[in-house]
């Protein structure tokens, strides 16, 4: 980067000139090893700039709809993570703006070192299902489990066998 003088990102996603995302802890540690995941973060927020850093769920939220250059960019994001999966240390930033009618918003993290689609929020989810406990292990070492999964939609976007998980504390999707 030209901007931080550190590798991994480009000047157009460096948090130093662009701004941190909520929650972000910034580390003192070097620069991440070739063989760290990536996570991009698209947040999914109304439409009006003071809104923008207050990202706050809404448990009454029931639809949340893109626009078609929304869904173009997060398909976009996916796509460029399939093409660079042998440099899954390139992370990316962007912001999808919610137009629709919702007052809702919610912080999706697109995350290429997660096994499985993760969300805390019952409301978004189509149906829920029992499944045998799944026993997931967080970067800090804590450990959470999930006993339910199902479908969410996301305007055109599904993801499929989310795993619920109420003690999580962001939206989570995993991309290969």
């Amino acid at each position: 980067c030209e901007h931080c003088k550190k590798t991994n990102h480009t000047v157009d996603t460096c948090y130093w000139k662009i701004g941190f995302p909520a929650g972000y802890r910034k580390s003192n540690k070097g620069t991440s090893s070739s063989s760290a995941a990536s996570a991009s973060l698209v947040e999914v927020a109304p439409n009006t700039a003071s809104h923008h850093s207050d990202l706050v769920e809404n448990a009454n939220c029931e639809q949340i709809s893109f626009s078609k250059e929304q869904y173009q960019a997060i398909m976009a994001l996916l796509q460029n993570s399939k093409d660079n999966s042998t440099s899954v240390n390139h992370a990316q930033t962007s912001t999808i703006n919610h137009s629709g009618d919702v007052s809702c918003s919610f912080s999706w993290i697109f995350d290429s070192g997660a096994t499985d689609h993760i969300c805390p929020s019952k409301s978004l989810f189509k149906f829920l299902k029992p499944i045998k406990p799944i026993t997931i292990r967080l970067p800090n070492n804590a450990i959470l489990n999930a006993n339910f999964s199902g479908n969410i939609h996301l305007g055109k976007l599904i993801l499929v066998n989310v795993l619920y998980v109420p003690d999580f504390t962001v939206h989570l999707i995993s991309i290969p």
